[in-house]
C-alpha cells in the first residue's frame, strides 16, 4: 500500500478487538516500520503474483511484551506521545496496523467461538447444489469475518476467512454448484 493509501485507511482505523481465530493477523505496515514489527516476530509474506506482500503477525506472539526499546508509536503518520502498550497486540492496535486476519482458520477455535458467544452470531445462509444433486449449506459471519461450509449430506463443517470463502466460492460456481436459496438468520 502507497503512503497516501495507507495514510486514508489509517484515518478510518477500527481497533481490533476481534478473537484471532486464523494463524495470525495482517497488518499495514509502511516500509519505515518494518523493523519494529519484524522485531516484535512480524513475518513477510510474499504476494503469489511476485509482486509486493503484507506483514503479518502470528497468533502466538500477539500476546507477547513489547520490549522497552520499542517506542511507543512507530505510525508514520502519528507523532502524538501515548502509553506504553503492554502486549504487542496492543502496539499494532496503538499504530493502526491490523487489517485483518492472516492464513488459515484454526477449525476449533472457530467452531467453539460460534457455539459459544452470547448473544449467537447473527449470519446470512447460502444453500447451494452441484448438478449431481450434492448440496452445501455456507453460513457467512460477516462481523467476524468467518463463512463455514457444511455438506448437506453430512455434517462436515470446514471454517474459513471471508477472503478464503470467497475463493471457494468462485471455485464451486465454476465447478457446477449454484445458488438455490438466500436467508439471514437473526439470532
Amino acid at each position: 500500500m502507497r503512503k497516501p493509501e495507507l495514510r486514508k485507511w489509517r484515518e478510518n482505523y477500527s481497533q481490533w478487538d476481534l478473537p484471532v481465530l486464523c494463524e495470525g493477523l495482517s497488518l499495514h505496515a509502511h516500509y519505515e516500520e518494518k523493523d519494529y514489527v519484524k522485531e516484535l516476530g512480524g513475518r513477510w509474506h510474499p504476494d503469489p503474483s511476485g509482486k509486493g506482500g503484507n506483514w503479518w503477525m502470528p497468533r502466538e506472539k500477539l500476546l507477547n511484551p513489547v520490549p522497552d526499546h520499542i517506542p511507543t508509536i512507530v505510525n508514520v503518520f502519528d507523532d502524538s506521545g501515548r502509553v506504553r502498550q503492554k502486549t504487542v497486540l496492543d502496539w499494532l492496535n496503538q499504530n493502526c496496523m491490523i487489517s485483518g486476519n492472516h492464513g488459515v482458520m484454526h477449525q476449533v477455535s472457530a467452531k467453539n467461538f460460534l457455539d459459544t458467544h452470547d448473544p449467537p452470531v447473527d449470519h446470512d445462509i447460502y444453500e447451494l447444489v452441484h448438478d449431481n444433486g450434492s448440496g452445501i449449506t455456507i453460513r457467512n459471519y460477516t462481523e467476524y469475518d468467518i463463512v463455514s461450509f457444511t455438506e448437506s449430506e453430512t455434517t462436515n463443517t470446514v471454517f474459513q476467512t471471508t477472503e478464503s470463502g470467497r475463493q471457494n466460492w468462485d471455485f464451486m460456481m465454476q465447478s457446477g454448484f449454484r445458488l438455490t436459496s438466500t436467508c439471514e438468520e437473526v439470532q
